[in-house]
Order: C-alpha cells, then structure tokens, then sequence
C-alpha cells in the first residue's frame, strides 16, 4: 500500500515533473463539491461543480484549469442536482467542448427520480433550477452533435467506470444509490407529492456515492467519494464495497475519505472513522464547506481525529481572542476568521503520497471553533 509524507501546496509543476503521478484535489469553493482528479496521462476526472461567481470562485477555477494545462476531461460525474454540485458544470463543460485543443469524454449521473424532478422543476424559488435546465439543455445538444458522451442510471449494480486505457488499475465504482432504495424513495416521493404538492422531498439518499479504487504499479490505495448521502445510504454502500472488494481480492479500507454533506453530523456514520489503512503511513479525511456555522459539525472531526485521520478542510477556521472595554470593564471575548484552502493529495510512482497545503489540516487544539448540531 501507499506511504505518506507532508508537502505544501504547489500548483503548476511541469508534466515532466508530475510522469505517472496521480493527484487528487478538492477545489475551495465555498459551500458545495468539485472534486478533480489527475490521471497519470495527464487527462482529468471531475466530480461535480460548484463554482459561484462571487468572490472570484469561477475565476480562480478556471486559472486553476489553465495552470495545471487540463485539456482533456476524460470523466465527469454529476453525483446529484442539488446546486451546489451542478453550479457553473454548464460553463465548465462549455469551455472544453467549444476549443479545438480540448474534449470531455462521458458524463455520469444518476438519472431523474420523483424526488429530483420536483425540487428542480416545480419549486419555482428552488436555487439553481434554471441553471439545472440550461445544463441539461445543452447536455442533449452536445450529445446529439458528438462532441459528450453520456451515461443514466448509474447505481450500485453497474460496473466501474474506468478512464479508456485504465479498466482494472484506476476505476470509480459506484457503491450506492441501490436500486432498491431508489424505487421506494421515488414510490414514496410520489405517494408524498399526490397528498401534498408542498411536501419537501428529500433526495440526498439518491446521492451517488463513489470509490476511486487505483491499483497501478507500485500505487494501491482506496478513495471514498460520498457525497451528500445519508446515514441509510452509506452504511448500505459500505456493506455493497465489502461484497465487492472480497470478491476481487482487494482491501476494503480506505486511504482518503470525503465526509459527506460537507462533514454534517447528520450524514455521519462512526463506522467510517475506523476503516483506515493501517500501516502506519497517514489517512486523510477530506471536507468541503463554506462559512455555515454547523458545517463541518464539531463532533465528526473529533471523531475522526481521535481514529488518528489527517482532517482537512477546504474552509479552515481559526479562533482568535481579543480584549475590549465595556465602561470600565475589560471584556475577553472571540471570533472566528475563514480561511480557504484547495487540498492536493499526490501518490507519486512509488506509491508515495504528499498532502498539503499544511494550513489545510485541523488540529484538536482547534475544534473549538467549529459548531456542533449535538451539544
């Protein structure tokens, strides 16, 4: 299995310098998803997209795209339509079909249900409905002319998607929605819809959860990508990873793992803490979230530092305690800055993976400036 060291971020490294590395990035873009991932080839994998304009977000990504020269978009999975993981996939997409030097290959979803269509269709106030609509507007028109590939109904019971030339060495497997679990939410949204237009019908148990499985040379590690899904979700994709990692032969426990729901305590399973890889090299336990004041939740980074995981989150906060004089009183009191951070992950040829930027990490001495729903 992999070993671990520590590096500061440093974008831009020449190709020659990154041969046969694999990398792993989770962008800082506030509340929301966009996960990139870097093939030995020098061709990209995304997983989903959140990008708002504000605050410079979208352009920063796209400097990202131009300093790390990404051509080629040879997967890109939508996990769910909720927008905060579809924000900004149109322009994205726009950008690499539309230049002569650039292509994206297939996209992945996992389809419509009750549930999705409702909340992106009906709602009228629903954030992003009318990005969602151009997206998938422009989505038909692409695949009509040739220039995507496209691909629903991804669940449980289909096979991994691998980048053309890696099937058996780099595959994203996907370990839930189950189809089970789909028909009966949908039965359940439809039945929920008839009773009440107005009813709220929760989706993220439809999330699609991945594993990025990579056995390459001297480079086996696991990478668990969750999503927003739920507790019931997880802890049946977890049991579908068992089956499937028995029957191949290979190790169930993982090197990363992106806490779902940006880290919320109710998306959390305990059992996740425990799966690391134990050979003594580093684990890392990923979040990405904005400046809402319960996300990441307290009680899961706790949980997960305790089992000796690196955390890392794309919005790192830290406390700072001043003085100020009420009447004659002198009062001590505390706020808390944002600070954001894009996390790289890179397994080198050797099967060595560095991790940074280091001001990325949460430290116990810390979580006191993070919430928690369970006091």
């Amino acid at each position: 299995m992999s070993r671990t060291t520590k590096e500061a971020e440093s974008p831009g490294r020449s190709s020659s310098d990154s041969a046969r590395r694999i990398e792993l990035y989770f962008f800082a873009c506030g509340h929301g998803d966009t996960i990139l991932v870097r093939l030995p080839d020098e061709r990209w994998v995304m997983v989903d997209c959140y990008l708002p304009k504000h605050n410079g977000v979208r352009k920063r990504f796209f400097e990202f795209l131009d300093q790390h020269q990404i051509k080629d978009l040879a997967v890109v999975f939508q996990t769910h339509p909720d927008y905060d993981h579809y924000l900004g996939m149109h322009d994205v997409l726009a950008h690499f079909i539309g230049a002569d030097d650039k292509s994206v290959g297939h996209y992945v979803d996992s389809g419509l249900n009750a549930q999705q269509i409702k909340r992106l269709l009906v709602e009228p106030k629903r954030p992003g409905r009318d990005e969602y609509q151009k997206l998938h507007k422009a989505l038909q028109n692409w695949h009509k002319d040739g220039n995507i590939f496209r691909h629903y109904g991804l669940d449980a019971e289909r096979p991994p998607i691998s980048p053309k030339g890696y099937r058996g060495k780099i595959d994203f497997i996907p370990i839930a929605p189950d189809p089970t679990t789909i028909r009966n939410l949908t039965e359940l949204g439809l039945e929920s819809y008839r009773k009440n237009p107005q009813a709220k019908l929760e989706a993220n148990d439809l999330s699609l959860i991945l594993v990025l499985a990579v056995k390459i040379q001297n480079t086996e590690f696991n990478v668990l990508l969750s999503a927003d899904a739920g507790i019931e979700s997880i802890t049946n994709a977890l049991r579908i990873w068992g089956e499937h990692a028995s029957e191949n032969g290979i190790s169930d426990r993982f090197r990363v793992i992106k806490l779902a729901h940006h880290g919320s305590i109710k998306n959390y399973v305990p059992e996740l803490s425990g799966m690391f890889v134990n050979d003594g090299s580093s684990n890392v336990a990923a979040v990405s979230a904005g400046e809402r004041v319960a996300l990441p939740d307290r009680q899961v980074l706790a949980s997960f530092l305790k089992s000796n995981w690196i955390v890392m989150t794309t919005t790192v906060r830290r406390k700072r305690q001043f003085d100020r004089v009420v009447g004659l009183h002198l009062k001590r009191d505390s706020e808390v800055s944002f600070e954001e951070r894009t996390i790289s992950l890179r397994w080198n040829e050797n099967g060595e993976l560095s991790f940074g930027p280091p001001d990325a990490t949460v430290a116990s001495s810390e979580l006191d400036a993070y919430a928690s729903a369970k006091q």
